[in-house]
C-alpha cells in the first residue's frame, strides 16, 4: 500500500502496453485513460450517476423488487422443501440489482443472458489484472504479446456486440423489463 501512496503519479501516469486500445473502450474508459482532466471528469461522472446518494436513492425501488422477487424464490422453494444453492442465489440477486441499476434491465438464466455477461466479467477482469501487473512491472512480454493483444480484443468484441444488443433492444422497446 505504501508503495502506491509513493508512486501514484508514477505509476498512473506511466501509459499502458501495447494492448491499451481494446478492453472496455481503450483509453476513453476509466482503468486506461492517462491521468488528467479527462480521468477526473469521467471519475467524477461515475461517482455522481452511479455510485452517488440520488442514484442509490433512485434505485431503491429497484433493490426492493430484487430483494422481494429473491425471498419470494426462498420461500416457494422452502414450501417445496427443495434446497438451495445460496451463493448461487446471492450472486443472481446482487446480478439482478446492479444489471437493473446499470443497463435498466435484468439477464434471464433461460437464454443464456446471465451466463454470458458473467463470463464477459470475469475474463475481463482477468485481463485487467494482467494489464496491471504488466503496467507496474513493465516484464518483457514481447513473446506473449500477440497473444494477449488477440485475447483483449476478442474479449473487448463480444462485450460490444453485447452491449450494442442491449442499446438496440432499448430503443425498439425502452420500457422493457423497469
Amino acid at each position: 500500500r505504501e508503495f502506491f501512496k509513493e508512486n501514484d503519479i508514477n505509476i498512473s501516469s506511466r501509459g499502458l502496453p501495447a494492448v491499451d486500445e481494446a478492453l472496455m473502450f481503450g483509453e476513453y474508459g476509466v482503468i486506461n485513460s492517462p491521468y488528467g482532466i479527462y480521468w477526473k471528469q469521467m471519475k467524477k461522472l461515475m461517482l455522481v450517476n452511479l455510485l452517488g446518494s440520488q442514484a442509490i436513492v433512485n434505485s431503491r425501488g429497484v433493490r426492493a423488487e430484487e430483494l422481494q422477487r429473491f425471498f419470494s424464490i426462498l420461500v416457494d422453494k422452502a414450501a417445496k422443501s427443495e434446497t438451495v444453492d445460496m451463493s448461487k442465489e446471492a450472486f443472481k440477486l446482487v446480478s439482478d440489482v446492479m444489471c437493473r441499476m446499470s443497463l435498466g434491465r435484468r439477464f434471464r438464466e433461460e437464454d443464456g443472458e446471465l451466463e454470458k455477461l458473467n463470463s464477459l466479467i470475469t475474463e475481463s477482469s482477468r485481463l485487467v489484472k494482467k494489464m496491471f501487473v504488466a503496467v507496474v512491472v513493465r516484464r518483457s512480454w514481447i513473446g506473449r504479446l500477440l497473444t494477449f493483444k488477440r485475447h483483449i480484443m476478442f474479449v473487448s468484441a463480444k462485450f460490444d456486440e453485447f452491449l450494442e444488443r442491449i442499446l438496440e433492444e432499448y430503443e425498439a422497446e425502452p420500457n422493457k423489463d423497469q
